[in-house]
């Protein structure tokens, strides 16, 4: 019985031990791939991935993780990889990991397959939860940018410019602000005479009592008890002076606050004003003649894919690399019942934590050829690590091309704030499109790409500055030039080698804004003011002197109410409030004299009895 026991208990440890042995490494490889997916949303795979026992190490031959944004491109693409694993704090439910050695690594390499996963699990990943407002305002704001290009076809901006159409068109703010401040003047001038009357009436009142008190006469009272009743009255005339004033001066200054403000609305209306006739440029569509904007149309589709991809990769590892959050405050437990203690231990640490990540080498058919560099401090949380991570990879090809890419994620202490420089210098680029089919379109058939792109996240505040320099063109025309402009631009590029190119693009505080120049753009712009700058800016002074006939109309119907509503209540206020000043210093005066009066009763009568007393 026990021989059987112990041969079947063999039997189970032998299966167990097989299981494991052809097995392990795939359920490893599969939790590795759907940790990655459930924060990118995009298929991950691994090839040959390998587990050994002595030591606790993993290796694996590739590593494809699909690009969120393009799924036939990888994200991140690597060779081989192999790393150890901390056995001790294994067993602590935390990985600690020395060092991890990459090779092969690529970036945007091409998939074989779409890397898309099915829509239900893409939807559940960390970045599709998150808020990827960089990408969807940098589209936006380029979308913006190149809707709002002047024309630069003079006889097309003539032949369509209509200025009374473009101002019916136009949602006027002017129009808004006033009528709306002229309700608002209309129903608080209300209010204003309904205290000014209610004043009125109460100061009616006052009136009768400083007529009577008035109408005392210090000199003629000839005893104490007279003299005393009319120091009373004058009390009771000062008590109610002083209620009126404590009532009426606070509601009198609030209305003065209100004038005020109306007053300055008149700078408000002006800046409103200004902000419309800016709008009514942008629809007018006429060029800006002192810096004409051409830089989108010549270079805007190039950049605005180079630039994307760059914000693209910054949002997902911002999204990826989640700010620390601290633990659950403490619930004190129901009474009677036990606790677990934690006591502080020194040398925590974090539940994932590599300290360094070795790239070595490169693929040079990848997307991005990186020959070498260091990953530090990778981590769930960087305040028990002390560290945030950082990053540095560099490489070289032959034919002089060179790339560095570097960076900060910093989670600790509560804050979020990323930091990424990618440089790319020589890289061969193939055809790309210049100009736009109605502007000049050309054709860049070769040229030398140098790249540098700075990216800096704080919380949701985003700023990017991406510098292009396209070297060494060769520069086709796919028509010849028809209009004044074109003819600029295109005797501009056609004498040039290299053009640069700056885009900028940034958010603060949810307001988001992006410029584009290039180096032609002061050639460019000496010649549109040379050629047409005295026509656009006739009409642009058309426009102006219709725009502002129409607002100068709608500013003196409101002035007209502030005239009729603002200015008399303020007039008898500042007459009320006088008039109380004039109040209180007669009964003041007033009773002085009947304070001096009484003394003089009161010596009189002293000297009265002195003399009976002396005698």
């Amino acid at each position: 019985m026990r021989k059987g026991f112990v041969f079947f208990l063999l039997f189970f440890i032998l299966a167990v031990s097989a299981v494991v042995y052809f097995f392990v490494d795939r359920w490893i490889e599969s939790a590795i791939e759907t940790s990655i997916e459930s924060v990118t949303g995009a298929k991950a795979e691994i090839d040959d991935l390998h587990l050994s026992f002595i030591p606790l190490e993993i290796t694996w031959k590739r590593l494809q993780i699909a690009n969120p944004y393009n799924t036939k491109t990888n994200a991140l693409e690597t060779g081989k990889v192999k790393f150890g694993v901390d056995f001790n704090q294994l067993l602590r439910k935390k990985i600690i990991i020395e060092r991890i050695d990459v090779d092969g690594l690529q970036i945007l390499s091409k998939r074989a397959t779409d890397g898309a996963l099915p829509d239900e699990e893409r939807k559940k990943s960390t970045f599709y939860r998150a808020e990827k407002s960089f990408t969807q305002s940098y589209r936006k704001a380029f979308d913006e940018l190149m809707e709002n290009v002047p024309r630069f076809d003079l006889n097309d901006i003539k032949r369509n410019f209509n200025p009374d159409s473009l101002i019916k068109l136009l949602d006027l703010q002017t129009y808004y602000y006033a009528d709306s401040l002229g309700k608002k003047v209309a129903e608080t001038s209300g209010q204003w005479n309904d205290i000014v009357n209610q004043y009125k009436r109460n100061k009616n009142k006052l009136i009768e009592q400083l007529e009577e008190i008035k109408k005392i006469d210090p000199k003629s009272l000839n005893n104490a008890q007279n003299i005393l009743a009319a120091i009373e009255k004058a009390d009771k005339g000062y008590q109610a002076l002083k209620q009126i004033k404590t009532e009426y001066e606070e509601r009198f200054d609030e209305i003065k606050r209100e004038a005020m403000y109306y007053k300055n609305a008149f700078d408000t209306l002006r800046k409103i004003s200004s902000e419309d006739f800016e709008k009514l440029k942008r629809m007018a569509r006429l060029p800006d003649i002192k810096s004409p904007k051409l830089a989108p149309v010549i270079i805007g589709n190039e950049i605005q894919e180079r630039a994307m991809n760059y914000i693209a990769y910054a949002e997902l590892i911002n999204a990826s690399v989640q700010k620390y959050k601290p633990e659950p405050d403490y619930e004190k437990p129901p009474r009677f019942e036990g606790q677990n203690i934690e006591f502080p231990a020194e040398g925590r640490y974090p539940d994932l934590w590599i300290k360094k990540i070795k790239v070595n080498g490169g693929n040079p058919g990848g997307g991005i050829f990186v020959g070498e560099g260091i990953i530090e401090n990778v981590s769930d949380n960087q305040n028990l690590t002390g560290e945030p991570i950082t990053f540095k990879l560099e490489g070289e090809l032959s034919n002089s091309r060179r790339v560095l890419i570097s960076g900060t994620i910093e989670r600790r202490n509560f804050r979020k704030t990323d930091k990424y420089t990618v440089e790319l210098r020589g890289v061969p680029v193939g055809k790309i499109k210049l100009g736009a089919k109605k502007f000049l379109p050309a054709e860049i058939n070769s040229a030398l790409l140098s790249t540098k792109a700075d990216i800096f996240i704080n919380e949701n505040n985003l700023n990017v500055i991406l510098d292009n320099t396209f070297s060494n063109m060769i520069l086709f025309f796919e028509k010849q030039p028809e209009s004044i402009v074109e003819r600029i631009v295109y005797n501009a590029l056609n004498n040039i080698n290299n053009l640069s190119a700056t885009l900028r693009f940034w958010i603060n505080g949810g307001k988001y804004d992006i410029s584009l120049g290039t180096n032609l753009d002061e050639e460019i712009a000496a010649g549109v003011r040379k050629s047409i700058g005295q026509e656009v800016e006739r009409l642009k002074s058309t426009l102006k002197e219709r725009f502002d006939k129409i607002v100068a109309a709608k500013r003196a119907e409101l002035e007209q109410i502030y005239r009729e509503k603002v200015v008399p209540v303020e007039e008898q206020i500042d007459k009320y409030k006088d008039l109380l000043e004039n109040y209180d210093k007669l009964i003041e005066e007033k009773k002085k004299e009947l304070n001096r009066r009484l003394e003089e009763e009161k010596k009189g009568f002293l000297e009265k009895q002195l003399n009976k007393f002396i005698k």
